[in-house]
C-alpha cells in the first residue's frame, strides 16, 4: 500500500467497528477492498483512489475482548469533502469480513486545514507579540533615546585631564564649572555650552590652568557636598562668582527655570577663613546655628552690598553706667538717680571697608612701551593713522599681514598662527579682543576702547596719535 501524506491530505476520515469474531488487521482491510469494489464507479474506487496518491495508508487499531473485535480506522483523504464523504459512506457499506458480521460507522470527518489554521494564528499571535514588544519602542522611549543622543553629541573632552565639557568652552571668555558628567548633561539641555566638569572630588590641572585665563563661575549643588566641592576650588582655582542650586537639589535635577535663576543670582568671591562665599540675602548675622553648622565666621553687608568678615567687628558690650546699667544692691533702699545719658553703642558691629568686587577694566591712553612688546606700537599706530587698517605680528616683531580693519575678524580667525599682538586703527569691541585671545596673542593696541570687562592674559592699549 501506497504511503500516508498527511502534510498533503486535506481531510482524514475517523470510523470505528465491530466485528462480532475475532479478526486480523489484514482481513478487515481485504473486507474493505473487496466489498467497496466496483459499487462507485472507477473513479472513487479505493485502489485506484490509493494508486493515485488521493488516499493514504489505512491506520487500524483493534482489541478482541469476549469473541468481539472493536476499533478504530483513519484514513487520510487529498480528494475534496464532496468525494471523501462519499467514501466514508462507501466504507460504512461493508457489513462482513470474512464469516463474521461486521458493523462500520463514521465518527466524524476532519478537516486538516482548520488545524493548521489555528496554528497559524497561535503563531501569528506569538510573533506579533514579540514584534511589539522588542522591535516597535514606545514613542517616549524614541523620544527619550533622540534626546540623550543629542545631549551626549555635544559632550567634548577637556584638557589632559579628559573632562567632560561643552562644544563652546574654548570659544568664550565665561566658564560654568559643574561637579560632574551629569551636571554638563543638564545644561546642554537647556543651550548652555560654555560648561565644563570637575570630574571628582580632587580638584583636576585643568580647571587651575582654565581658572587662570577665563572668567570662571563656579556652580555648585545646594547641598553639603556642594559646599565642599566650592572651598576645594577656591582653596586651588582662581574663581570669580558662585552659583548656587536650590537648597537640597543637585545641579543634574535642575529645570531651565532653575538652572537660570541661580545662575541671575552668581555672587562675587568672598573668601572667609573656612574659604566659603556666602551671599548677604542667605544668611542672618545674628544666627549662631547658621555659623556652627557652615564652619564660618558670619560676614555682614554694607550699604553698597559687598562683604565682610565678622571678625572686623566688635560685639555689642553691656554698659557700666546710665539707665541700661546693671541695678546695685543699696540694702533695699532705690539706687540713686543718675542724670548722665547714656553712652552705649545703638549698632552691635563697627561697619568696615567693603572688600570691592571684581573690577571692569578701565583703559586709558598710555605711551609706555611694555618691556616684552617687540614691537614699537606707537611708531606702528602713528602710521596707521586715519588708514582704518590693522597689523598682526609675531612674539619677535615680525609683522604677519597688513589687513583692513574691516577683515580684522576674518583675518584672525584664518591667518592667526604665532599671533602676539595685533595694531589697528580703529575701536576696541569685547568681539575683537576675546577673538584675539582665543588665537594666542598677549597685546591689542586701538585707537579706542569701549568700557568692558578685563579679559585675562590679554593686556589692551588704548591710543591715539
Amino acid at each position: 500500500m501506497a504511503k500516508t501524506y498527511l502534510s498533503h491530505a486535506k481531510y482524514v476520515i475517523h470510523q470505528k467497528f465491530e466485528i462480532k469474531g475475532v479478526v486480523d488487521k489484514h482481513d478487515i482491510i481485504g473486507a474493505i477492498f473487496g466489498q467497496s469494489e466496483g459499487i462507485i464507479g472507477e473513479g472513487l474506487d479505493l485502489r485506484e483512489l490509493q494508486g493515485s496518491g488521493k488516499i493514504g495508508r489505512i491506520e487500524l487499531d483493534l482489541e478482541a475482548k469476549n469473541g468481539i473485535t472493536n476499533g478504530a480506522l483513519n484514513i487520510p483523504s487529498g480528494s475534496d469533502m464532496v468525494e471523501t464523504s462519499i467514501l466514508a459512506a462507501t466504507i460504512e457499506v461493508v457489513d462482513k469480513v470474512g464469516p463474521c458480521d461486521a458493523k462500520f460507522a463514521t465518527v466524524r470527518i476532519e478537516d486538516t486545514r482548520i488545524t493548521k489554521r489555528k496554528v497559524i494564528v497561535a503563531n501569528a499571535k506569538r510573533l506579533l507579540s514579540k514584534l511589539i514588544a522588542e522591535e516597535i519602542p514606545d514613542s517616549q522611549e524614541i523620544a527619550n533615546e533622540v534626546r540623550s543622543e543629542v545631549r551626549t553629541a555635544g559632550i567634548s573632552d577637556y584638557g589632559r585631564d579628559k573632562l567632560p565639557a561643552g562644544p563652546h568652552l574654548l570659544d568664550c571668555e565665561e566658564i560654568i564649572v559643574v561637579e560632574g558628567r551629569a551636571d554638563v548633561i543638564n545644561l546642554l539641555k537647556y543651550n548652555i555650552k560654555n560648561v565644563v566638569a570637575m570630574g571628582g572630588s580632587r580638584i583636576p590641572h585643568s580647571i587651575v590652568e582654565l581658572s587662570k585665563r577665563k572668567e570662571i563661575t563656579a556652580f555648585v549643588d545646594g547641598d553639603r557636598g556642594g559646599e565642599l566641592d566650592l572651598k576645594r576650588l577656591l582653596q586651588i582655582a582662581e574663581i570669580d562668582y558662585v552659583a548656587r542650586a536650590p537648597t537640597g537639589k543637585e545641579v543634574e535635577e535642575l529645570t531651565k527655570k532653575e538652572i537660570l535663576a541661580a545662575l541671575n543670582k552668581k555672587i562675587s568671591t568672598v573668601q572667609t577663613k573656612a574659604g566659603t562665599a556666602v551671599p548677604v540675602d542667605d544668611i542672618d548675622i545674628g544666627n549662631d546655628k547658621y555659623w556652627s553648622n557652615h564652619n564660618a565666621d558670619p560676614i555682614e553687608s554694607t550699604n553698597e552690598g559687598d562683604f565682610v568678615e565678622k571678625s572686623l567687628f566688635k560685639p555689642r558690650e553691656k554698659p557700666t553706667y546710665g539707665r541700661n546699667a546693671p541695678r546695685k544692691d543699696y540694702n533695699g533702699s532705690k539706687p540713686p538717680f543718675n542724670k548722665t545719658r547714656s553712652l552705649a553703642p545703638k549698632r552691635p558691629y563697627k561697619k568696615a571697608e567693603p572688600i570691592v568686587s571684581r573690577p571692569v577694566e578701565k583703559v586709558v591712553e598710555s605711551t609706555t612701551q611694555p618691556k616684552d612688546l617687540k614691537v614699537n606700537f606707537v611708531k606702528e599706530m602713528t602710521s596707521l593713522k586715519n588708514s582704518s587698517k590693522a597689523k598682526l605680528f609675531e612674539k619677535s616683531g615680525k609683522e604677519i599681514i597688513l589687513v583692513p580693519v574691516k577683515d580684522l575678524l576674518k583675518t584672525l580667525k584664518d591667518k592667526s598662527k604665532n599671533l602676539d599682538s595685533v595694531v589697528f586703527d580703529g575701536n576696541i569691541t569685547k568681539r575683537v579682543a576675546e577673538l584675539a585671545k582665543s588665537k594666542g596673542a598677549r597685546y591689542l593696541i586701538g585707537a579706542k576702547k569701549g568700557k568692558m570687562s578685563k579679559i585675562k592674559g590679554l593686556e589692551i592699549i588704548e591710543y591715539s596719535s
